[in-house]
């Protein structure tokens, strides 16, 4: 007898970019997550997570700016990605009720009181946002990519991608409970390790590293965010000579029509 297929559960991920030092590419942020994790164990992953009920809380909605009318679905998916970024990395994108940035000092001591409080539910992203005043900017964050995980992975998720441009003045932490190491690095030197077989990425990690390769700024990265079609992509696998390959479409944005190797490296193509 075969399982029920499993219907995708909605998650929000965010690829965070800042400008390298030496300026011939971007840095993308990576958390590599606890090797005890149920979902994708031991890999190098954009921060993010599942979008809960309480990021469709119109008191947590109130507190959001974009230009335009954006349907809540899409502003409670950019909320879950800003929830767990900061629940995982310290980063927090978001302003406070005069307009100003969130500095390090203010950063630091957010994610002193209240990382710990919101990972054990003790206290809502909403409640956190009401009692330091803060505002969030979605226009910030750019719809980048749609994954939704095959139907013959017992784990499913119906994931949006963003792309955002590192907060100014704040430096990403590690929490040590989902996130044990924080990685700033270029898209191609993680692909490079990834062939090695040095690190794990998932599977659409990888195809989205690949896209922004060619991106030397944030700025460019930033205007392929803005010219980029986003389709929703759920891969076609099939085995080739025993191994799993997928199908991907060429409307997606990923090159032509493809046929592509799902592991490259250690770790979990999907879960």
């Amino acid at each position: 007898m075969t399982s029920p297929v499993q219907e995708p559960r909605p998650a929000a991920t965010v690829i965070i970019v800042r400008d390298s030092e030496d300026g011939q590419a971007i840095d993308v942020l990576m958390t590599k997550r606890h090797s005890n994790l149920s979902f994708a164990a031991g890999a190098l992953v954009f921060p993010g997570g599942l979008v809960e009920e309480g990021d469709r809380s119109t008191d947590l909605q109130a507190r959001c700016q974009s230009p335009g009318q954006m349907d809540p679905e899409p502003i409670a998916f950019r909320l879950a990605a800003i929830r767990e970024t900061f629940e995982e990395t310290g980063l927090l994108f978001a302003f406070d009720a005069e307009g100003w940035s969130i500095g390090e000092r203010r950063r630091t001591a957010y994610a002193a009181d209240y990382q710990e409080p919101l990972r054990a539910g003790n206290i809502s992203f909403a409640e956190f946002a009401a009692k330091e005043g803060l505002q969030f900017a979605l226009d910030d964050f750019l719809h980048f990519a749609h994954w939704i995980t095959p139907q013959i992975d017992p784990k499913r998720f119906d994931t949006q991608f963003y792309l955002a441009a590192a907060p100014d003045g704040q430096n990403a932490t590690c929490d040590g409970k989902e996130a044990v190491e924080i990685v700033w690095a270029k898209p191609r030197y993680l692909l490079d390790e990834a062939r090695q077989g040095g690190l794990g990425l998932m599977f659409p990690t990888r195809l989205n590293l690949e896209v922004l390769t060619p991106c030397r700024s944030v700025q460019q990265a930033l205007k392929l965010a803005r010219t980029r079609p986003v389709v929703p992509v759920m891969p076609e696998v099939f085995d080739r000579d025993g191994e799993p390959w997928a199908h991907i479409p060429e409307e997606a944005g990923y090159g032509v029509w493809q046929e592509r190797r799902l592991n490259l490296g250690p770790g979990p193509a999907f879960s």
